[in-house]
Formats: C-alpha cells, sequence, structure tokens
C-alpha cells in the first residue's frame, strides 16, 4: 500500500509540475494566430477604398490620447473594449464593409474576430495598423470624428 500511495503521489507532482510549465499566450501571440484568417487590407488599399466605397465605416479602436495624436481621415472613434456595444450604433447592416485598425494590427485583429462572430460580413484589418499609414505617408486628421 505503501508504494501505492507513492505512485500516486509521484503522478500528482507530475501533474502539477507540468501544469505550472504551460506555457500563457501573450495578447501579441493570441493575436498572430487569428492573422491567416483575417482579411487584410494595406494601407493604400485602404485610402483607396475610402475614396470609392460607399458606406465605408472605418473604426479607430485605438485609446482616445492615441486617437487624439492623430488618426485616418473620417475614422470613427471607439475604443476596443466598446466595440461589441457601440458598433449598433454605427451600422446595423451586416454587409456594410468597415475596416478596424489600432497602432500596429494587433488589437485590431481582436476587434475584426468580434465583429466577425457578431455577423457583419465585409470587416477588414488595416495592415500595419496606424504606424503603417504614417510609413506610407497618407493624410492624417486631428479632428475629432465619433
Amino acid at each position: 500500500m505503501r508504494l501505492h500511495n507513492k505512485l500516486i503521489a509521484i503522478a500528482m507532482l507530475g501533474f502539477l509540475v507540468t501544469g505550472l510549465n504551460a506555457q500563457v499566450k501573450s495578447p501579441k501571440k493570441l493575436a498572430e494566430e487569428y492573422w491567416p484568417s483575417v482579411h487584410w487590407v494595406t494601407p493604400q488599399q485602404a485610402y483607396k477604398m475610402m475614396k470609392t466605397t460607399p458606406n465605408l465605416v472605418v473604426i479607430d479602436i485605438r485609446e482616445s490620447g492615441e486617437y487624439m495624436l492623430g488618426h485616418l481621415p473620417g475614422a470613427i472613434f471607439i475604443p476596443r473594449g466598446f466595440l461589441e456595444f457601440r458598433i449598433g450604433f454605427i451600422t446595423k447592416d451586416a454587409n456594410r464593409p468597415i475596416i478596424v485598425y489600432c497602432r500596429s494590427g494587433h488589437r485590431a485583429t481582436f476587434a475584426y474576430e468580434q465583429l466577425v462572430r457578431m455577423g457583419y460580413k465585409k470587416v477588414y484589418n488595416l495592415k500595419g495598423g496606424f504606424l503603417g499609414w504614417k510609413k506610407a505617408g497618407l493624410p492624417i486628421s486631428r479632428k475629432p470624428n465619433g
């Protein structure tokens, strides 16, 4: 009986150690796992869409300080934590095209995934985010829009 108890204790210790060694994914790593299923648009494609796509919604999901320092022209400010609650005030049309962006594309990936899960069908994530937009030399606005 004593050997049996030792074996159980060793097995339990093994499970505990294995559980402690399990890795927690960072938000960046988790976002990168979603990337293959994301519909991306380059800054140039997004700029063209902004000029030619009727009813396009561009949503900046960054924090207010980031938004106030500059954003895409016409972008509506909805912080990531409020997106699910406010998107219905912007559009309930599942087929209305939506571009989401953040600083670099990680936070917007979560916004993208959530909008798709909510039933929106034409959602795009801005590749490179606001940093990619700036790097491409495209126009930046500082006027509040949302």
